[in-house]
Order: C-alpha cells, then structure tokens, then sequence
C-alpha cells in the first residue's frame, strides 16, 4: 500500500522545492508566487436512496468532494446529459450527498453511459508497443468496444476459471466528446481539438490477451462483458481553476497497482504521464472521423502506458523467428508459455481470482476492482 502513494502529496513536494528555489534566487515572498487552488466541477452518476439511477453534481476543491443530486435521470444516456449539461439546463439541488458513503457502498455508477460509441486506442505509448513485442504505429491503432463492456468503477471483474485466460489490465485516459465531428472532420490543430471535448474520464481497459492474440482481432478479447471499468466522475475542464486548461492534458498521471491474492501490499505495475503518448487528440480524432461521425458522449480511450501483463522477451521473440516460420504457431507458442506463468505466483503478473487492482489518473479518481471467479 505504501507504494501507490498520493498524487497530490507528491504534487504538493514539488510546488513546495519550486517556491523554496525561487523565493532563494529572487528574494520573492512565497505568499507572492503561491499558485491557486485547484477546483473543477464534474459529473458522476450514482443509485440513489431510492435505488434509482441519478446523475450528480460534482465539486472538487483542493481534494475535497461533495455531490450534489441534479435533476438528470441516471437512465438517460450520456449524450443527453453532454447536451444538458452544454446548454446550462441542469437544475442541482442544494444538498450535499456523502462522497465517502457512495464510493463505500459501490453506489457510484459509470458516468459515461450508454454512448454511441466507445473507441480505444492500442499501442499508443513507445514503451508499451516495445513491451508488447510491436513496433510504434505510425497512425493510431483503433478498435471499438461492445456495448456491455463499459462497467462501474467499483465493479468486480469476472474470470472465468475453467478457461485460464491471460486477464491483463491497461489505465487509460479517457475522453468524452462534447461537439460532432462530421465524417472526414479534420482538426487543425490539438486546440481544436480540445475545444471538441466535454470532459476526462479514468477507464481501464481489461481484455483477455490469449483471444486477441490468437484470433487476429481485437474485439473479442477486449468486449469482456462488464469488463471495462469507467469513472467515478468525468472532469469538466471548462470549469476547471487553478491550473491551464490547454496543458492539463500533459499533466495528466496515469498510475496502475495490483495486490496479488495472499498479499498485503499494492505493487505498482504502471506509471505514466498523458504527455508520454504518441498520438495526440487531433491525430485520434482525424484518424477516427475518416470513417465514423463522432457524436456528443462519445467515448474515446487513449492507450496505455509500459508494465502491462503481457510482455515479450526480445531475445525469444528472435529465437522463434529464427526456428519457427509459421507465424499462427509462434503466436500459440507464446500464449502457451504466457499461461504457464499463471501456474507460478513468483512469475505471473497476469491476473486471477482474488487479486485486486487500483488504477488511478490524477484529478480524476480512483477505481478499485477485486477479480472475481465466474
């Protein structure tokens, strides 16, 4: 648990050096250069005392939350709530609902519900596609989720034991459009780009490697049913104080850790910031609107970053190239001796049943997921 330490202290340590040199070279007050809490609104979607869905209000002041219920029924889809939400005719109540008592008793809902579609990018950290054994793509990698794999944030995800799949994980930053983007719609620039945007969202995108390796395809692999946590709330960057909008994107840091069954503590499996990816936004919107038109609540997962599961030793990959020619059973010999490590906890990093997983980005939450047997 000590090593998935906080953000904001580390956040706080830095700011602290940073006004301690310059007070040193300059002879500045602190209080003079003491840089403006950070605050944002956001949305979050919930059960509420009623057992109902309902979308909230969320306010975020230098690490404190309060929700706040709205007049948005929690079952309409997310490209109502985009158009609401963008033409201010939301109505929020005046009382505060318990932040703590939602995320406790895992009434926190995926915000991000029901879009057109829901597009995630592969491949889009160097360190990633090296660890994976693939050369960094020169335009994004895309591929679409099945309608029920977008879960709650708290929700557990379900392995099938009979199966011995390769669970791996993947932290990724999330994007919800605010604006269509007609078919071929280009974007001149990643300005433009932003200006599309409604809000960030943290997801992490669980898939099942051995499927979609040995199928050729992705869908399969990555549509595990409920299977693809998204939330607790998506951050309103129009609202955002305290920080410049146009590079909040780069200060986005992305952070995975797992506790192993029989363990006591988290051990950090991925750290990145949002800045690390090859493709920008205007290049995945350009990529994707060649042939769909992006929608209001649309959502698109950015890629992650090194330390996933699966990894590809160089050394072996070459071997097999050299002695094995046919590529469909090199493919089957390496998801043979991935599964292998599923049978040695001192190797294994894939996931099984009893193992829990934290993943968080910075201003945008934490998830918490336990894997479950099915």
């Amino acid at each position: 648990m000590c090593q998935f330490f906080s953000f904001r202290f580390r956040s706080f340590l830095a700011l602290l050096f940073l006004s301690f040199f310059t007070f040193l070279s300059t002879g500045v007050s602190q209080e003079a250069i003491a840089q403006p809490p950070i605050q944002f609104n956001g949305i979050v979607r919930y059960v509420d005392s009623q057992d109902h869905p309902q979308y909230g209000w969320l306010t975020y002041d230098q690490g404190e939350i309060t929700v706040q219920a709205t007049d948005i029924d929690g079952t309409l889809p997310i490209q109502e709530v985009v158009s609401r939400v963008t033409a201010k005719k939301i109505n929020i109540d005046s009382n505060s609902i318990s932040w703590s008592d939602l995320v406790d008793q895992k009434r926190v809902l995926n915000p991000v519900y029901q879009p057109k579609h829901a597009i995630f990018v592969g491949l889009n950290y160097p360190e990633h596609a090296e660890q994976s054994g693939m050369k960094v793509p020169s335009t994004p990698v895309l591929f679409e989720k099945a309608d029920g794999a977008l879960t709650d944030p708290y929700a557990d995800i379900l392995y099938p034991v009979r199966l011995k799949r390769l669970l791996d994980y993947e932290v990724e930053l999330g994007v919800v459009m605010k604006n269509e983007v007609p078919l071929g719609g280009e974007m001149a620039n990643e300005a433009e780009a932003l200006s599309h945007i409604f809000g960030y969202v943290l997801v992490n995108d669980y898939g099942f490697r051995d499927l979609q390796l040995s199928e050729g395809q992705w869908w399969k692999g990555k549509s595990i049913d409920r299977g693809t946590p998204v939330g607790p709330w998506i951050l309103l960057p129009d609202t955002l104080t305290g920080m410049n909008i146009a590079s909040l994107w780069d200060q986005f840091e992305l952070q995975l850790a797992v506790m192993k069954k029989g363990h006591r503590d988290f051990d950090v499996r991925q750290q990145a910031f949002a800045s690390q990816a090859i493709h920008r936004l205007d290049t995945i919107i350009n990529s994707i609107s060649e042939t769909i038109i992006l929608e209001p609540g649309d959502l698109i997962s950015t890629g992650t970053p090194a330390g996933c599961a699966m990894r590809v030793n160089p050394l072996m990959k070459g071997l097999a190239q050299l002695f094995v020619f046919n590529a469909q059973q090199r493919t089957h010999l390496f998801i043979e001796t991935q599964q292998k490590t599923l049978e040695n906890e001192n190797q294994r990093l894939y996931l099984l049943p009893g193992d829990q997983v934290k993943a968080r980005i910075s201003l945008l939450g934490e998830q918490e997921n336990a894997i479950k047997q099915r």
